[in-house]
């Protein structure tokens, strides 16, 4: 064993190993998770939460739409990223979810697929 070997294996060796937190049982009707306990603690210091939760899940569907559609026309995230003018690398934070993009920055991408994108406002 080499002495980088050996100096990492010390190394682990003395680093404490994480207890375990037993967490109280829960009463009826509360949060059954880290998730729906987040949620639940958002939306009672915003009522608005669950509305801009789904508000971000309709931006990704699109989002995942669109990197759907690119596929599906056989073209490259660096081709689509020419068309818009932008960097592969924004492309694939757009098709990620990663970014909060702009309506234009959308409007853009669709395009660049030769697409349109039709708002709806109900």
């Amino acid at each position: 064993m080499s002495k980088q070997e050996t100096a990492a294996r010390r190394a682990r060796a003395a680093v404490p190993k994480a207890k375990k937190v037993k967490r109280p049982a829960r009463p009826r009707g509360e949060p059954v998770d880290d998730l729906e306990s987040y949620i639940a603690e958002r939306t009672e210091r915003n009522p608005d939460f669950p509305e801009l939760m789904e508000a971000a899940a309709e931006r990704k569907r699109l989002l995942k739409a669109l990197a759907n559609a690119r596929q599906a026309a056989g073209m490259s995230q660096t081709e689509v990223a020419s068309l818009m003018e932008t960097s592969t690398s924004a492309v694939a934070r757009l098709e990620k979810g990663e970014a909060n993009p702009t309506i234009a920055t959308i409007q853009k991408f669709a395009a660049a697929l030769g697409k349109k994108v039709e708002w709806d406002l109900s």
